[in-house]
């Protein structure tokens, strides 16, 4: 009597482990494209924020500036401000992704990656015109 209960119990035990164990592993994989994709979002918005401040800069005039405070998610590899755009690459699971954003003033290069300082989580970051040429600081 006693040996046919434990088999029934190890064979029930069995079948959830055997049940669950999947049902887990799509959950887990599941929350991790959710996680992704909003650090996709998150980065277009941040480099559109970076954008128009620039563009904003630009329109105000010689000896505008402007202070801004962005939030870059946790896979970001680079933040670079080029002669006509914002581009913030991602490390995503499907390889390296670009969020880009256009600007229309004349602006100083500025790269930021990994080596050179911290490009997650808030970034400050500083506009300046300078003699109708746009300068661009990350601040500490």
């Amino acid at each position: 009597m006693k040996a046919q209960a434990s088999v029934e119990t190890l064979t029930t035990l069995g079948m959830v482990i055997a049940f669950t164990a999947p049902v887990l592993f799509l959950l887990l994989s599941a929350s991790q494209y959710g996680a992704e994709g909003t650090a996709i979002y998150q980065a277009q918005s941040s480099s559109r924020i970076i954008a128009d401040t620039i563009n904003d800069v630009f329109v105000q005039g010689e000896g505008a500036t402007k202070k801004i405070l962005v939030n870059l998610p946790g896979n970001t590899e680079t933040i670079e401000v080029s002669v006509k755009e914002v581009v913030i690459t991602l490390n995503v699971q499907s390889g390296p992704y670009h969020a880009v954003s256009p600007v229309f003033a004349e602006i100083s290069p500025l790269t930021v990656n990994q080596q050179i300082g911290e490009v997650r989580g808030m970034i400050p970051i500083t506009v300046k015109n300078i003699d109708g040429k746009i300068e661009v600081y990350k601040n500490g």
